[in-house]
């Protein structure tokens, strides 16, 4: 009696009845009948009695493999929020960055121009350092100005970090995956030119997941235009390369190949 040996091949793609036919003892016709259709050649062994199969047929290697890739462990912890809560907290956080500096900034002009109109005396047909005093005085209110504009939105959102430590954890967890995709994704500045221009080169405007997709669109149309820019020069190179070849060639090869 033929029983049905492992198979020599993996991509292998038999028939369930071909299988059951083969474990039950069926003479080797009628599995090759079963098995005539588009089926890899199998490998017989003789036995005494019917023996249980021990086939084990693959349809499909990859489909297999990303079977066992899902089944294994993937060794990273589960986010600690979905990415629409970070979204939303990612413009709220914006949003609030802006409103810091548009409070900071007139703030610190203010206190700057309140404080040398009123409490610091100086000689007004004094200069000071080249300039009149007044307009040295009102641009280091400017400055003043300048200055609370970038200071109290780190300020103001460290204290924020402090006051939610919880929140402030995952949106961290989250801002590395995030920024992941972000370097993965973007652009090369070297593809960008005058009329090629990064879009967001750190995707700050990117605060939901249709935002996502237009900046991905964008950095798509940025590396297709950068990479025919490039493939152009190379054209205009190789032509400029074969006429300075042809021009410094002695006239009589240029009529031999003429």
């Amino acid at each position: 009696m033929l029983a049905l040996a492992r198979p020599t091949i993996r991509h292998l793609a038999q028939p369930a009845a071909a299988i059951r036919a083969s474990s039950a003892g069926a003479p080797l016709a009628a599995v090759a009948a079963t098995l005539a259709y588009g089926t890899p050649a199998l490998r017989f062994t003789s036995t005494g009695a019917a023996a249980p199969s021990t086939a084990t047929p693959v349809a499909d290697e990859d489909a297999a493999a990303a079977a066992a890739a899902a089944a294994a462990p993937t060794g990273r912890a589960p986010l600690p929020m979905t990415w629409r809560e970070y979204f939303a907290a990612r413009q709220r956080r914006r949003l609030r960055n802006h409103l810091f500096t548009f409070v900071g900034a007139p703030t610190g002009f203010v206190g700057g121009s309140m404080y040398f109109a009123t409490t610091y005396e100086f000689d007004p047909t004094q200069m000071v350092m080249g300039l009149e005093a007044p307009m040295a005085y009102g641009m280091v209110a400017f400055a003043l100005g300048a200055t609370a504009a970038m200071i109290t939105p780190a300020t103001l959102e460290g204290l924020w970090r402090v006051a939610t430590r919880s929140l402030t954890r995952k949106m961290d967890v989250l801002d590395k995956e995030f920024y992941k995709r972000i370097l993965k994704y973007r652009a090369d500045a070297s593809l960008t030119g005058p009329g090629n221009q990064m879009y967001d080169y750190y995707g700050e405007k990117v605060t939901s997941f249709e935002a996502y997709r237009v900046w991905l669109r964008k950095q798509r149309k940025i590396k297709e235009k950068g990479q025919i820019k490039l493939f152009a020069q190379d054209l205009s190179n190789l032509d400029i390369a074969k006429a300075t070849q042809a021009a410094s060639a002695p006239a009589g090869e240029v009529s031999a190949k003429a």
